[in-house]
């Protein structure tokens, strides 16, 4: 079975994608031409594939890239945003509070020999 999608349309991604859902039903290659992509399935024994639910699984893939490629800013923005605000700054002060702190004698000591 051979499918043909045009390169306009489909980014690369998405067609190895849809592809890769397919792997455990059947033998997948891809080729392409200079305007297209050509995917050429052959059924796993046992298994049947119908053409329309690679179009399904391609444009499932399609939708999802969209949406990546539309968000990546905003979640680029997010994690920067929540990764800068657990930033912590040395300070004189904390190392301060550092030097005073507890002996390590005390800290060792077994909590019954008292």
């Amino acid at each position: 079975m051979e499918f043909r999608y045009g390169k306009e349309l489909y980014p690369k991604d998405v067609l190895i994608k849809a592809a890769f859902h397919f792997l455990n039903v059947a033998y997948v290659h891809l080729d392409c031409t200079e305007k297209e992509y050509v995917v050429r399935m052959t059924a796993k024994p046992g298994n049947n594939i119908v053409e329309a639910e690679f179009d399904n699984e391609i444009l499932s893939q399609l939708t999802r890239y969209t949406i990546y490629e539309q968000t990546k800013e905003i979640r680029a923005l997010t994690l920067a945003r929540a990764l800068g605000s657990s930033v912590v700054i040395h300070s004189a002060e904390n190392d301060e509070i550092m030097n005073d702190s507890v002996e390590a004698d005390n800290l060792l000591k077994d909590w019954f020999e008292s």
